[in-house]
């Protein structure tokens, strides 16, 4: 089990006794959050499968992040709609997923549509690869996405820069240049 999963289950036992008179809408939310992790987990699981870019974030975080959407998407879904929860819940935690990325785990702020520049370019190119087809240049690159060459650098350097942020405890734990020179 998660960490995160832990606190619903502490909560279940401290309304055990709301739960008998059934007056608690918060037991009932728990329940039906606990009984629904698995949905959770699965978009997390997917997600971090998928994107294989998680912005310096753990996969513990992904989970955790569907776990505590998984508890939102409850006290706003409406089952007498008649629609099924998992209708609901996937797009609504994989857009929570995508948020805490976004918010919590994004250092240098990249704009939405250079990202999108970049994730398009990087999707022709998987395509033609998986066709056979040979890589295109950055010329052909950006004529074939309809933009400029200098717009396609400025947003594969700014996924480069989202992938190479390193903490100031890591750079600190390098050797130093006067290290390499004292070998």
């Amino acid at each position: 089990m998660h960490s995160c999963c832990d606190a619903l289950h502490q909560g279940e036992r401290a309304c055990r006794r709301c739960s008998q008179a059934g007056c608690c809408p918060i037991y009932k939310r728990n329940q039906a959050v606990v009984s629904n992790l698995g949905l959770a987990h699965f978009v997390a699981e997917r997600y971090i499968r998928r994107s294989g870019w998680l912005g310096g974030a753990a996969p513990e975080d992904i989970h955790a992040a569907a776990c505590a959407g998984l508890v939102r998407c409850m006290e706003l879904f409406e089952a007498r709609q008649g629609h099924a929860l998992s209708t609901y819940a996937v797009p609504y935690l994989t857009g929570t997923i995508q948020h805490e990325l976004r918010d919590r785990w994004q250092p240098i702020k990249v704009p939405r549509r250079m990202q999108e520049l970049q994730q398009r370019a990087a999707r022709e190119q998987k395509r033609r690869h998986k066709r056979g087809l040979p890589p295109l240049s950055q010329q052909q690159l950006a004529a074939h996405l309809g933009t400029s060459e200098e717009q396609l650098e400025q947003a594969e350097l700014g996924w480069l820069a989202l992938q190479r942020v390193c903490s100031l405890e890591e750079l600190a734990a390098l050797p130093s240049e006067q290290d390499w020179q004292e070998d």
